[in-house]
């Protein structure tokens, strides 16, 4: 804002940068516009609020890194070197609740499949049987299981859940132009693998800030293997 009032930036995970712009003190939301550059051109596209940008975001902070004097946003993600896909049209989903009536909150994910027209299961049937009772009774075989849609699970469950979505995974800049930003992709290198610490600082003395990010998560599950394409 430039006022001399400093904002609070959030980055939140299965949800987007939350910043709180400080009025004299207090703290209040501010969904800031954005516009999210697809193309030479998309720096002249029509804004878009930032909570539409939701994700895996793992860090956040700030520098200016186009010598404009205005402080840029620069957050961290869990990069585009995996398995997990996410675009605004067919984002990531979670849903959750009480799904199996045992008092604690379950989870499902789910991503869009082209052949099914619509978000798949990322769980086997063996699995979501063993935490959902209710599926080993359905009489469901595991091929019948293979074309079932997040939708139809649910109409099998009949448990009421609440829904949250990634519609980018990769790690951002967001190039403050005052009235609205610009948010880009950082470069291949950063996409190699999650990243989570962002860093800021004119390491090489040449008057220009450098980004360093720490990234990779071995914590995968055993089928999956562990992304350590980071530096």
């Amino acid at each position: 804002m430039e006022d001399g009032f400093p904002e609070l930036i959030l980055a939140c995970e299965w949800g987007p940068l939350r910043v709180f712009r400080n009025e004299n003190g207090i703290l209040r939301p501010w969904d800031i516009p954005v516009v999210i550059a697809t193309g030479p051109d998309a720096a002249s596209g029509n804004p878009s609020p930032l909570s539409r940008l939701t994700g895996w975001w793992n860090g956040v902070t700030t520098g200016d890194f186009d010598g404009d004097g205005r402080l840029d946003i620069v957050a961290s993600n869990w990069g585009l070197n995996d398995g997990y896909q996410a675009t605004a049209e067919h984002p990531l989903s979670i849903a959750y609740g009480n799904i199996a009536g045992r008092g604690v909150t379950d989870l499902i994910e789910a991503y869009f499949v082209p052949e099914l027209g619509g978000d798949a299961l990322r769980r086997n049937l063996s699995a979501m049987a063993q935490a959902f009772p209710t599926l080993a009774m359905s009489n469901l075989t595991h091929q019948a299981f293979s074309t079932v849609t997040i939708d139809h699970l649910l109409r099998i469950l009949r448990a009421p859940t609440a829904k949250v979505e990634a519609t980018t995974l990769a790690s951002m800049i967001f190039l403050n132009r005052g009235s609205n930003f610009i948010a880009l992709p950082l470069d291949a290198e950063a996409q190699f693998a999650p990243a989570f610490s962002l860093n800021v600082g004119d390491v090489d003395g040449d008057g220009h800030e450098d980004l360093f990010l720490s990234q990779n998560f071995f914590a995968m599950r055993p089928e999956w293997p562990r992304l350590d394409g980071g530096r």
